[in-house]
């Protein structure tokens, strides 16, 4: 009668399989799981290098996810922004159509015309937004004091636009996304407040402020129809969503806050461009 001797398992192996188990547990139980270390050294390593691997899988299903609620939103609020023109149009030919006698077709035309003109802005704030962001660094050096100078200049505007601040507070971006979020700045202050708009470029420390700011908006002012009221978003308007966008591009940040006097201050912060 022969014996056959069964190998005993190699230590190696044994681990291994320990944390081939612990893997699977931690892929059961979703983000957030990792390696437990040992006091074998090799083993160690590999357990912190895969723990490594695990913390990257993480922030990489984080972004995701506040991509995807980012698109979701700036959804919600895009078909928000398109309803009232889209309404206002319908509502404008439904009447004609039913009282061609009593239309006047200049008003008509006109009203529906500017209808057509906002629903034009939507269609281009929605193409700011869906364009990739230039990272932090790329563009040229742009004095954001002269440029906001030089737009102000060939603003037409019913009210007074008062600009102060320093001159030479330079900034590295484009600058055809910064003449933009100006505009889109200057529209909202237009539309949200009253008085004379205060338009201010100072430079903070390493950082430039541009900010806007004037005194509340006359009594029966309806708000805009870009806004709506949404907490997880703040009040973010379309377009402040696309200077929003515009300043985490260029790793700064947008802010809407209020005054003592009841008005509003838009604040747009950017980092200063390198001494050259």
């Amino acid at each position: 009668m022969s014996i056959m001797a069964t190998p005993e398992p190699r230590s190696d192996m044994v681990l291994l399989d320990a944390m081939s188990d612990e893997l699977e547990l931690i892929n059961i139980g979703g983000a957030g799981g990792r390696m437990t270390e040992t006091a074998d050294a090799a083993v160690s390593r590999l357990a912190r290098e895969i723990n490594i691997v695990l913390g990257r899988l993480d922030d990489a299903e984080r972004c995701t996810r506040t991509a995807l609620e980012e698109q979701r939103r700036v959804g919600a609020d895009a078909a928000h922004a398109l309803r009232t023109p889209v309404a206002a149009l319908r509502a404008e030919l439904e009447e004609a159509r039913m009282n061609p006698g009593r239309t006047d077709l200049d008003g008509l035309l006109s009203r529906t015309l500017g209808a057509v003109d906002r629903l034009q802005e939507v269609i281009r704030e929605l193409r700011l937004l869906a364009d990739p962001p230039k990272p932090s660094g790329d563009g040229d050096a742009v004095d954001l004091a002269a440029l906001v100078e030089t737009e102000l200049s060939r603003c037409v505007s019913t009210r007074p636009l008062v600009l102060s601040g320093g001159t030479g507070v330079f900034v590295t971006a484009d600058r055809c996304r910064l003449r933009r979020a100006l505009a889109i700045m200057l529209r909202h202050a237009r539309r949200h407040t009253g008085g004379a708009i205060y338009v201010r470029v100072r430079q903070s420390g390493g950082i430039a402020e541009l900010s806007l700011a004037a005194g509340p908006a006359p009594e029966g002012r309806m708000p805009s129809d870009t806004c709506r009221l949404d907490t997880a978003r703040t009040d973010r308007c379309l377009g402040l969503g696309s200077v929003w966008g515009i300043a985490h591009a260029l790793d700064g940040a947008f802010t809407v806050q209020g005054t003592p006097c009841g008005g509003s201050r838009l604040l747009l912060r950017l980092p200063l461009a390198p001494a050259s």
